[in-house]
Parts: C-alpha cells; structure tokens; sequence
C-alpha cells in the first residue's frame, strides 16, 4: 500500500546527438587514431619482424586490422558519450511492421517500373536480352525485345 505520497519515476537518461561539426570533429580524430596507431604501434612491430614475415599476407591484415580497431574505438568513445546504448545507435533494432510493409512496397514499385516501363538498351540487345529473359519458357512466352 501506499501511503498517498506519490513514488518517485525515474527519468529515461538524457542522450545528447552529435551536432555537424562535432561529428567532422570525431571523424577527424578516429582518423588520427588510425594513423597514430599504425605509425606509433604497427610500423615499431613490422620493424621487430624477420624479412621473410613482412611479406607474408597474415602480417599485412594484421597491420591493418590493428589501426582500424583504434578507429573503432574512438567511434565506440563517441557514441558512449552520446549516452545511447550501441544496439540503438547502429540500427540493430527490430523493424517494426509498417517499416516493413514500406519497404516491401518500394520494391514491389521498383519491379513494377523494371518489367513495364524500361526499354532494353539500343546497343548489346542480343546481350540484354540474354540477360532479361531466363530459361526456355520465358524465351518462347516472354516480350519479344530481340
């Protein structure tokens, strides 16, 4: 029971959206990051390396793989100053069913415009016409475009 006094709600926490210039701002330093990082750390290493192992391709994608995550990390800094959990900020949420219902329409349209309003190119249309129409039954039944 309560005794009248109302309960206290939590507010949901505050997010705050990058603006333009702070987002140019973030964009710059993640490319420093990169950079820094793969002058600073990878550079120091591949030097440490025998001559065989610098050429070897596992030792070129580690060399980038490493400066990327320092760019990586320095997005994962922004959006968590922007107080959004990292599912939200990056889209991985579900779609809810007008969002898929738009969706499936636009490429319902899309087909619709591909199959009645295109016209086969004037160049290539032996090629074009291979292409479009696939398998024997949609040659002998299909428009006769050749």
């Amino acid at each position: 029971m309560t005794s009248g006094v109302p309960l206290e709600t939590t507010a949901p926490p505050k997010t705050r959206e990058w603006k333009f210039w702070a987002t140019i701002l973030w964009v710059a330093a993640s490319v420093a990051a990169f950079f820094i990082v793969g002058v600073l750390l990878v550079l120091p290493l591949l030097g440490m390396l025998p001559s065989e192992l610098k050429s070897h391709p596992l030792t070129n994608a580690v060399g980038w793989l490493i400066p990327w995550f320092g760019a990586l990390g320095v997005f994962a800094l922004a959006i968590r100053l922007t107080g959004m959990r990292m599912r939200d900020y990056l889209g991985f949420v579900p779609p809810r069913l007008p969002d898929i219902g738009i969706g499936l329409a636009g490429l319902v349209v899309l087909f619709l415009w591909q199959c009645c309003c295109s016209t086969p190119p004037r160049t290539g249309r032996r090629r074009h016409c291979s292409i479009r129409i696939a398998g024997q039954w949609l040659r002998a039944h299909g428009p006769n475009y050749c």
